[in-house]
């Protein structure tokens, strides 16, 4: 028996409703489920533009309710572990 699945929510991350399909296989299969195909499609992502040191701790202040000195901290700790390139300055 050879069955379709089709959804438009793009990948699943829902726990249960893996679950629910595994379960609609295995119920339907006498001799076990073989994947015949897969298919994917390709998908690319912008980088995002670096922020100056300004418009990262406006960023910090307004998403995360982080002060400007402790944002710079986080910066610096993050560039110190290797985790984050050297923050841009300000060439005005």
């Amino acid at each position: 028996q050879l069955m379709h699945f089709a959804w438009s929510r793009g990948r699943l991350f829902d726990r249960l409703a893996v679950l629910a399909l595994y379960e609609l296989c295995v119920e339907n299969s006498d001799n076990g489920v073989t994947v015949t195909n897969v298919l994917e499609e390709p998908r690319t992502r912008w980088r995002p533009l670096p922020l100056n040191t300004i418009e990262m701790t406006k960023l910090a202040a307004n998403r995360l309710h982080m002060a400007p000195s402790r944002c710079m901290q986080v910066a610096e700790d993050l560039y110190q572990r290797g985790y984050a390139s050297y923050p841009r300055t300000e060439t005005d």
